[in-house]
């Protein structure tokens, strides 16, 4: 089906306009959010799924704040059912951090059928969210490596009967099973990585991802998949939305990571970070890594200007982007902010740093601070740092630092 430009809705620009998304292979989502949540019962008659409060604030609203801090800003919502009050409560995005756009469906057409209603819209790949679930992973490593071929993040569950199991080898899925079977097993995470190409292939009218599309993708090798084993809820049933009202928001509350300027870059580079051209000290993309891969929020801060951050407590860096472009995010990592702090030396001040766990609702009790000096990690202690360590500029030490603290 081709897309109605009539229903399509795009976000207004901010005035100056939106800052470039930064160089990933993945810069865009779309977020499957048309269903009616008929085993819901009366919670979705006057409210989207997607939507239903959460702690106070709409489901969705977690989902976009993942993807806007692994950079991932422009996103496309696929709607249906009471389309006009999910817009109502999400609006253009840009108090979350993101451009919105809209594709709405005249009758119901499936996850594939969705996907495919939005393809005016899409980049050359993408990721597909569904829109009642949360499963913490990271995007970019999903799609790090993925060379144009479609993928799927799966979850190891102790019990596998409500979801289906699927069963890989060596990176491809090999096949699906229904839903039923108890015990432990793999299950389809709700995320994909698709292209525009494969959903050019799909049929006009009601088609689903993962009923027909998959399947068929598996059949022909075509179909790859990595596991993960992040947070992951779904509110499709009254006990698990239940849940999610205290689980939500704890998983929200994350641990956090402060990388030092000095632990970050070479010293005697030479250059900022404002056009990407620096030096990275060895073993910086491999411990950002895993520091992503763990969940945990990952800062670089510092009190020097050639950071190219906001001072304390702006929002992202505008060269971020140029961060990313240096070859994070080609290791599938990826900086949560970067700061400048503005005053004089070269460490955070304890109040600084209070601040930003402040902004990103940060656990500093579970956080770690690699300082470059000895005044930095004491400052980290006094900002309530539950770990503060100093960084001895052997070759490795940074990813092994990262790891011992994770």
């Amino acid at each position: 089906m081709s897309i109605d430009l009539g229903l399509v809705e795009r976000a207004p620009a901010k005035p100056g306009g939106f800052a470039p998304v930064r160089k990933t292979m993945v810069r865009q989502a779309v977020i499957l959010a048309g269903g009616r949540g008929t085993r819901l019962g009366e919670l979705t008659r006057e409210v989207p799924k997607p939507v239903i409060p959460v702690g106070g604030v709409p489901f969705l609203s977690y989902l976009i704040w993942n993807l806007a801090r692994h950079g991932i800003r422009e996103i496309v919502l696929s709607t249906g059912y009471l389309h006009e009050k999910l817009r109502d409560a999400l609006g253009d995005g840009r108090e979350l951090g993101v451009r919105l756009s809209y594709v709405r469906e005249r009758e119901p057409l499936g996850t594939g059928g969705g996907v495919r209603n939005c393809l005016g819209l899409l980049d050359e790949t993408f990721l597909v969210l569904n829109g009642d679930s949360i499963f913490d992973i990271n995007y970019l490593d999903l799609a790090a490596g993925a060379q144009g071929n479609p993928r799927i993040a799966l979850r190891r569950v102790e019990d596998a009967s409500r979801f289906g199991t699927v069963r890989h080898r060596s990176g491809r899925v090999v096949q699906f099973s229904e839903k039923g079977a108890g015990g432990p097993g793999a299950i389809n995470g709700g995320i994909y990585l698709l292209t525009r190409e494969v959903v050019r292939e799909l049929p006009e009218g009601a088609v689903s991802l993962e009923q027909d599309v998959f399947p068929e993708l598996a059949a022909r090798g075509r179909l790859f998949c990595k596991e993960y084993s992040g947070f992951f809820l779904d509110i499709g049933v009254p006990e698990d939305l239940a849940r999610a009202q205290t689980d939500v928001p704890a998983w929200r509350r994350k641990p956090a990571l402060f990388l030092d300027r000095d632990v970050v870059v070479e010293d005697d580079s030479g250059h900022g970070f404002e056009d990407g051209d620096f030096a990275w000290r060895p073993g910086v993309c491999e411990a950002v890594k895993a520091a992503n891969d763990a969940g945990w929020l990952v800062f670089a801060v510092s009190a020097r200007p050639d950071m190219g951050g906001r001072d304390c407590p702006g929002p992202d860096s505008p060269h971020f982007e140029g961060i990313a472009a240096s070859g994070l995010a080609d290791a599938g990592a990826h900086f949560d902010a970067v700061y400048h702090y503005p005053r004089e030396g070269r460490s955070p001040a304890p109040a600084m740093l209070a601040a930003f766990g402040r902004d990103w609702n940060v656990d500093m009790a579970a956080s770690a601070m690699i300082g470059g000096s000895s005044s930095g990690v004491s400052e980290a202690r006094r900002a309530g740092v539950g770990r503060w360590l100093l960084h001895d500029r052997e070759p490795d030490d940074l990813r092994r630092l990262v790891l011992s603290i994770l």
